[in-house]
This record gives structure tokens, sequence and C-alpha cells, in this order.
């Protein structure tokens, strides 16, 4: 290993016969001085240690180096806009448009500044992400949001479709009734509101397999058939395996 060439300087070499200390030394102390340059952005001035780059574009901060790459700049930047020091933040941010949309899931009508927004909260996102991808699981196409199964259950005067009991809205679940381990779709065509018990009774069956499943095991009946004038089931487009009842 070489050492500094210095008299009484045992340090590793670096270059030129030098350590780093006495190398950054001998480049002088006007190679790191600052010098007034103007940004090729927003015009402004601002200091900049001058590196020797002398072919570089000189930009006060990262703002305006994508604002020109990327957008129009040129009538958006405030006058005053100038950063003194090199890699300063700038404090200025681009103009953000707020839009109103609904949210995918729950249906609530949110105001916020992000394009690419869908849902209100997180949870909406994860559980809307949840039915998708059971969905997708089995095949099935289409999928459903939460506000579409909460009109279903007040049109069921807030009870559940099979059982006819009163069902708080959180205690509510999305009862396939054509499953959709046996081809069912997976959207509002094939969805009534249901308690937590009556969907786990009714598994995989279809409706006249449920029905006679619980009167083998002598259960209450429940509502398996309904009259084909029944504003209630006009969405069910997609085949059940029974008739409505006259």
């Amino acid at each position: 290993m070489k050492t500094c060439t210095i008299d009484g300087c045992d340090k590793a070499h670096r270059a030129r016969g030098l350590c780093s200390t006495h190398y950054n030394r001998a480049l002088g102390e006007g190679r790191h001085k600052a010098t007034r340059m103007q940004c090729t952005g927003c015009c402004g001035v601002y200091l900049k240690q001058v590196s020797g780059h002398a072919w570089a574009t000189n930009y006060c901060s990262e703002l305006c180096r994508q604002w020109v790459r990327f957008g129009e700049w040129s009538t958006k930047l405030p006058a005053d806009h100038i950063v003194r020091w090199v890699n300063a933040t700038c404090e200025w941010k681009p103009p953000r448009t707020a839009r109103t949309f609904d949210c995918e899931w729950c249906g609530h009508t949110i105001t916020t500044t992000r394009d690419s927004a869908k849902y209100c909260t997180r949870g909406c996102k994860r559980k809307g992400g949840k039915a998708r991808r059971r969905g997708l699981e089995h095949g099935a196409t289409g999928t459903y949001s939460w506000a579409e199964l909460t009109r279903l259950w007040l049109a069921f005067d807030k009870t559940c479709a099979y059982c006819r009991k009163a069902t708080q809205l959180a205690d509510i679940q999305a009862e396939h009734v054509y499953p959709l381990s046996r081809g069912g779709a997976n959207n509002l065509t094939n969805l009534l509101p249901s308690c937590g018990p009556c969907n786990s009774d009714k598994r995989d069956l279809l409706l006249h397999e449920w029905e006679r499943d619980r009167a083998r095991r002598h259960l209450p009946t429940v509502h398996t058939t309904w009259r084909a004038t029944d504003s209630r089931y006009k969405h069910l487009t997609y085949r059940t395996n029974l008739r409505p009842s006259a």
C-alpha cells in the first residue's frame, strides 16, 4: 500500500502521490466556490457550486427539471421562484385540481386531488379487491359493490332474503344464489343479501338442494322460492336452477 509523499504523513495514497487530505488542498479552495447561476426553468437566480461541467443544464430544483421535461411550466411558476442553495427543495408546488367522485365500493361521494383515486378509504379498497379476487379464483365474471348490496338490503326491509330476520347492515353478507364454485356470476345478477348463519348453512348448494337439506335436518324452512311479480328479485337475471313460484 502506497502512502502520501508529503513528509510526516503516513495516510494511504489516493492520486498524484498524495493522500485525500493533501490532494484536496492541492486542488485549491476555489474549486468549490459558489457561483450565481440562472435557472433554465424559472429563470430565477440561485447559487451553485461550479463542478466543471459547463455543458450541464442548470436548474434550481428538481421541480423545475421535471416541469421542463413533462409539463407547461412557463405560465404557472411564480415570479419569485428562486432557490438559493444547491439541492434545496422548492416550496412552491404545482396546482392540483380537485375532483369529486363516488367510491367504487361504498358509494360515498368524496372530493380529492388524486387523479387515480377510486376508493374513499383503504378499507374500501381492500374489501373491493377481496370481492373481485374471490370471483377470479372461481373464474367468475363481473364484480359487485357494497352500495349495490345495501340497496338490496333496504329493498328487503333490512332483513335477510332467506330467513327474513332483521339483520344489521354490518352483519349482511353477499350470498351468491348460484354458487361461484358451480359457475355462478360474481355480480348483482346473482346476489341476495343474507345473514351470516344462512350464508354459512347454504354452502355451495343450489336453492332446491338447500331446501331438501334443511328438511332432512329438521330445520325451519327458508324462502327459496318467490313470485315472478316480486320486484325484489327482478335483478336475478342469471340462472338460479329454480323457477319462481306461481
